[in-house]
């Protein structure tokens, strides 16, 4: 979602994830400890949090969806 959507915020992760909050937050807390993104002020809703890839989660998105490319062509190879 965030590599898909330059300016996602929290709340819309929440909403289609049906997710609760709390758990999201604990999720970028994670990842973003780990190098994985940052959160950012939102240019669209001052009061929140969007969240931005950084240079490794960027990485590490390119090579799940090769992966998973991969997969379902060796599926379908079958």
């Amino acid at each position: 979602m965030v590599a898909k959507k330059s300016d996602i915020i929290m709340k819309d992760i929440c909403t289609s994830l049906d997710m609760p909050k709390s758990t999201l937050t604990n999720m970028v807390n994670r990842l973003e400890r780990k190098g994985y993104l940052n959160r950012t002020i939102s240019r669209r809703d001052l009061r929140s949090y969007g969240l931005a890839l950084r240079a490794r989660g960027t990485d590490r998105t390119s090579k799940d969806y090769k992966k998973i490319i991969n997969g379902v062509s060796r599926y379908y190879e079958k």
